[in-house]
């Protein structure tokens, strides 16, 4: 028979491994959580909020929301159609952004991060660049 005291060794290494396990199960659920941040704020965040503030010029001069450079808010028509280039890029973008998020799922935590940063700087980039190039 096994005395006590290993019973409750066993027990307390049981514990651990299972503690263990859900540590790295929550870490794994919050790696995801931040690398899909990017893909939300592409596909739901930017769209919605650039639709409101392309409805209202009083942002354009106002406000720092939306989406600002020398030609977006040069007049109220550029202002607009700068908005709504955002949004309807966005889509595109977020697209971009999950297809990218998935393919790269395999790739350690660490590396997972910075990629998805790095993709996401890039892709905000070629949107300011895309969106002044339809302005006038």
């Amino acid at each position: 028979m096994a005395s006590a005291d290993s019973i409750c060794f066993n027990r307390a290494i049981v514990s651990l491994s299972v503690s263990l396990k859900d540590v790295e199960e929550e870490g794994i659920v919050m790696i995801w959580l931040i690398g899909l941040l990017p893909t939300a704020l592409f596909l739901v965040f930017m769209p919605v909020l650039e639709t409101v503030i392309a409805q209202k010029d009083r942002y354009r001069t106002q406000s720092v929301y939306g989406f600002r450079s020398t030609r977006a808010v040069k007049n109220p028509e550029n202002w607009r159609k700068a908005q709504l280039a955002v949004r309807d890029s966005s889509f595109v973008f977020g697209g971009i952004q999950l297809v990218f998020t998935l393919l790269i799922c395999s790739w350690s935590e660490d590396l997972f991060l910075i990629a998805n940063a790095v993709f996401l700087g890039v892709l905000l980039g070629i949107q300011f660049f895309y969106v002044n190039s339809r302005l006038d």
